[in-house]
């Protein structure tokens, strides 16, 4: 018998399914040979430091830094996670269970999902293990899987690498926490600390204030509208005035001075004609957007929808997922394995067929054709999983919820684009010359629709969208005309100063905050980021949309319409905290490089686990020296009132659990309902940790 582990009960239910393992019991699937049964998530979490010995419960800078020897395990505190996981450790000692199957999700948080259970099941023998790893949770895909599944020691660099990020996480988060909470907190004002949260933050925070700090400057620049002569014969077959243009004129560097641009002005209308001393018409191909990855998807979909977060987006697709209709969403790629191309054509073609029953008229010109193309489908581009793509179950309108539907048929979009033809443009340039004055004109028109046709009017995008300078019809397009040539003569018809002023950088939304977290706020090619630096970001595609989630919990940063702003909360956290290499993108994406490389093998694990420990012990000395603080809000002066006798209490002092003295005024720290504050308190002191979860 095997034995099959999943993250969830849903994906139980369905592999089940798929192997007709039909006889339900209390916690689990039997029949067929299998044991099918589920986790909810993490049923274990990490010791808290107060778990390993009391003395940690005392909120003192002297306890800190605390790295255990050994890191420890606890079943969460639910009454449906015990009983499930006394399920799992039941049937996984039965002795007619000779292989144990993890098909938790195929990623870091799924692997250490099961390790943790694995790892406290106690079997009198040992049992083999298998890794179920699946980019879809299709029949035919599950079937696949089964047949091919991959033994442990090729999970071993996965397997260590999800340890190391999960223990990374804990020594930076309760350290760091606990020492700066200490040191710079007070009253409702806890410091959370993390790897990935301070460095995003930091994104933030640097752009919100270089737009705070930013100086409007004006300048000027001038327009000019010519009109071509032409000779008799050619001007009559013209439309009056059909090959007017403008241009602007071409400076090295912004003109501040009005008096500058008027005297160009005075001496362009003064000579009344110009030449034409450089026309260039040149015909460009554009492929269809790349294949979505999450990143890409949560951008896409949150700019598009003002309703959705990309927490949202990753909730929805992962619901699709695990409904069979998309591939495995967590996914940083936006290629193809080329031994999916069989797959693909065949979700083409049924994509095809029902698009065209459903939409004849709208798709019937589209000229699709399906291609194995190394633009999609490409092995050395594909990072753990492929990019996002329908699988061969379509749903039907009433299957999917609003939400689902949106980004369903964005994903098959965009794959239905990736098989259309290229859209072609023509770029057009002309540069005009009145007196030594040079004036350029540029414009863009499109030709040739290709893969734009199948966006139709939802084109306009920031990922798929003509310009505003495109003309849908050539026939626009005057410079096109062999009328207008090099060494034409024109004439100045008018001439105009604009106004101009410089404009700050845009606040980050959601999306370009996500893309920002993605290349470490570098101007970085993707292409790079997918090959040559795959695994340099702050966390990875599965974990920034939380990682956003938390920071608006924590109350470091907030939303203003789509716009991403920092608190002032955050604000402040960014300024007094003296890690500097924590707030520093490189240095968290250097990190996640590292990571990534003990992933795929290249990087040793325990070599970084002690350039851990040494780096969360010296971020907690620094913060422990550092003199900085953070401004404390003030309590409203106390009425004066005159002492009032008190009846003699009983003496309960020896019976209240002291957590330390105050650091700011060295009475005891009391526990009380919802944090540990100062005994001082009715005297003014606002000392207070409250009971929040740490990062």
């Amino acid at each position: 018998m095997k034995l099959i582990i999943t993250e969830k009960p849903s994906v139980a239910q369905n592999i089940a399914k798929t192997l007709k393992v039909e006889k339900r019991r209390d916690g689990y699937f039997e029949g067929n040979g299998y044991l099918i049964s589920w986790a909810f998530g993490h049923l274990f979490t990490l010791y808290d430091a107060k778990d390993y010995d009391l003395k940690y419960s005392k909120w003192s800078l002297q306890n800190f830094p605390f790295i255990p020897t050994t890191f420890k395990y606890k079943l969460l505190a639910d009454s449906g996670v015990k009983k499930q996981f006394s399920i799992l450790k039941d049937i996984a000692s039965r002795n007619d269970i000779d292989e144990i199957i993890n098909a938790t999700d195929a990623d870091r948080e799924g692997e250490l999902i099961f390790r943790e259970i694995h790892e406290h099941v106690e079997m009198k023998a040992e049992k083999k293990i298998t890794r179920l790893w699946l980019s879809s949770h299709t029949p035919e895909d599950i079937h696949k899987g089964i047949n091919a599944l991959k033994n442990d020691k090729q999970m071993q660099n996965l397997k260590n690498v999800a340890y190391l990020r999960q223990r990374l996480d804990w020594l930076v988060g309760i350290n760091l926490t606990s020492v700066a909470s200490l040191k710079f907190g007070g009253f409702k004002n806890t410091i959370y600390v993390g790897r990935v949260i301070m460095p995003t933050l930091k994104l933030v925070y640097d752009r919100d204030i270089s737009i705070l700090n930013f100086k409007v400057e004006k300048h000027f620049e001038l327009e000019a509208t010519f009109n071509p002569k032409l000779s008799k014969s050619a001007a009559a077959a013209q439309t009056a005035n059909a090959l007017i243009y403008t241009g602007i004129y071409i400076s090295e560097e912004q003109i501040k001075d009005i008096k500058k641009i008027e005297a160009i002005k005075k001496e362009v209308e003064e000579k009344k004609l110009g030449e034409i001393i450089k026309k260039s018409v040149k015909k460009v191909n554009e492929k269809a957007p790349r294949l979505f990855s999450l990143t890409d998807l949560q951008g896409y979909i949150t700019t598009k929808n003002k309703e959705f977060t990309a927490d949202i987006v990753l909730k929805t697709a992962q619901q699709l997922y695990e409904n069979k209709f998309i591939t495995y969403p967590r996914t940083p790629s936006r290629f193809l394995n080329k031994s999916q191309v069989d797959d693909a054509k065949r979700v083409f073609n049924i994509l095809i067929a029902k698009y065209a029953e459903k939409y004849a008229a709208k798709y019937a010109d589209l000229n699709f054709k399906f291609i194995e193309s190394k633009e999609i489908f490409d092995d050395t581009k594909v990072d753990s999983h492929p990019a996002i793509i329908p699988t061969y179950i379509i749903p039907n309108d009433n299957q999917l919820k609003l939400n689902e539907k949106i980004i369903y048929e964005a994903i098959v979009k965009r794959f239905l684009a990736q098989f259309l033809p290229k859209a072609v443009y023509e770029n057009c340039e002309v540069i005009t010359k009145v007196a030594d004055h040079h004036f350029k004109t540029s414009k863009r028109y499109l030709l040739e629709e290709g893969w734009l046709k199948i966006y139709g009017k939802d084109v306009g995008d920031s990922s798929e969208g003509r310009d505003n300078n495109d003309n849908k019809n050539n026939k626009d397009n005057v410079f096109s005309s062999k009328l207008i040539k090099e060494k034409q003569t024109v004439e100045v018809v008018e001439t105009k100063i604009l106004p101009k002023e410089t404009t700050p950088p845009k606040h980050y939304t959601e999306a370009t905050l996500l893309s920002a977290m993605e290349n470490c706020g570098k101007k970085i090619d993707k292409e790079d980021i997918e090959h040559v630096l795959r695994g340099y970001s702050i966390g990875t595609s599965a974990t920034r949309a939380e990682t956003l989630q938390k920071l608006k919990r924590i109350d470091y940063i907030e939303m203003k319409n789509k716009n991403v702003l920092i608190s002032d909360k955050g604000k402040k956290v960014i300024e007094v905290f003296p890690v500097k290499e924590l707030l520093d993108p490189d240095f968290t994406g250097r990190m996640e490089k590292t990571l990534k490389d003990i992933e795929v093998g290249v990087e040793d694990h325990l070599k970084f686990y002690e350039s851990i420990k040494e780096f969360v012990a010296k971020s907690v000395n620094q913060i422990k020296n550092t003199k900085n603080y953070l401004p404390q809000p003030q309590l409203p002066p106390q009425p004066q009132q005159r002492p009032q006798p008190q009846p003699a209490q009983p003496q309960l002092q020896s019976q209240v659990k002291t957590f330390g003295k105050c650091p700011k005024c060295a009475a005891d720290i009391i526990e009380g309902k919802r944090g540990y504050g100062c005994s001082n308190w009715r005297s003014g002191c606002n000392f207070v940790i409250w009971k929040e979860e740490k990062l």
